[in-house]
Parts: C-alpha cells; sequence; structure tokens
C-alpha cells in the first residue's frame, strides 16, 4: 500500500468551515482513501474515506467538509492518502464556505 503525506500549514485559514476538492487521476485503480489527521492532539479530524470513481484523466472530486476551529486553527494537520496502484494527486483544494 503506497502513502502520501501532504502538511496543511494553518497560515491562510481562519475559524469556519471548508469543503475539501482534489484534483487527482489513477493508471490501474478506480478507487482509493484519504483523510486529515491532527498530529497536535492525535485525533483523526476525517478519519479515511473512499475517493471512488477514478480515471486515468485528471479529475475534480469533493472529498468532505472540515471545520477549523480557535482550538485547531493553530493545530499541525496532515492530509493523507493511501491505496494500491498508480494515482496521482495534483492539488488539494479547501474553499471556504462560511
Amino acid at each position: 500500500m503506497d502513502a502520501l503525506l501532504l502538511v496543511v500549514p494553518p497560515e491562510g485559514f481562519s475559524i469556519g468551515k471548508y469543503d475539501i476538492y482534489l484534483r487527482l487521476r489513477a493508471n490501474d485503480v478506480t478507487s482509493m482513501q484519504a483523510g486529515v489527521y491532527n498530529e497536535t492532539t492525535t485525533t483523526y479530524i476525517i478519519p479515511q474515506k473512499w475517493i471512488v470513481g477514478l480515471t486515468s484523466y485528471y479529475q475534480v472530486k469533493y472529498f468532505s467538509t472540515i471545520t477549523i476551529t480557535e482550538s485547531n486553527l493553530n493545530d499541525r494537520k496532515r492530509f493523507y492518502f493511501a491505496g494500491g496502484g498508480q494515482w496521482f494527486v495534483d492539488y488539494v483544494e479547501f474553499r471556504k464556505v462560511n
């Protein structure tokens, strides 16, 4: 199983909810898993969940919504991906919804 970890820095974030979108593709699998882990509190903000419908073409997929609070704003967070096969993550986008 391959894995990729991306650090989510607190800079640029403010308190509120964010929708998470991923631009990704895969060569030989149609699904993979991802989640968000808070290293500071050693808890999962978003437990590992499946991303399905992957193809060999890049596509933007909605992943989940994350809530940034005053208590977790400056915590160290990691976005992680896991799964077999060959897959590519172009970017992770956080869109503020409120």
